[in-house]
């Protein structure tokens, strides 16, 4: 779950290291040892880490866990490209779409629908 701002030792480690608190601290919390805290840290930084064993670590740290699905191209905008390919006759148009970022005539965005 490496991506971008993600602290290269992990949320886990940062977070515990933020207040100073050592592995064996952590350790003790969550009934394990300042080598099984490390293991944990180094799984979480690679994206390994099943995310009921997180939920305990976070609750160690004080912490929630929240799990996010962010989309690359707007909902809006898919369910406006479904809908424009459906009237076209082709269910899979939707699949075709060109975002482009750069500010035209005072749009944030520009979608162009293709097939």
């Amino acid at each position: 779950m490496q991506g971008a701002g993600t602290p290269r030792g992990g949320w886990v480690k940062t977070v515990r290291l933020a207040p100073g608190m050592n592995s064996e601290t952590l350790g003790r919390r969550l009934g394990i040892s300042p080598q099984g805290v490390r293991r944990l840290e180094q799984s979480e930084a690679e994206g390994s880490i099943y995310l009921n064993i997180l939920t305990k670590i976070a609750d160690g740290l004080n912490c929630d866990v929240r799990y996010v699905l962010v989309p690359r191209i707007s909902l809006v905008v898919q369910v406006m490209a479904r809908a424009w390919s459906t009237r076209r006759g082709s269910h899979e148009g939707w699949h075709h779409i060109d975002v482009h970022r750069r500010p035209i005539a005072g749009c944030a965005r520009v979608v162009c629908f293709t097939h």
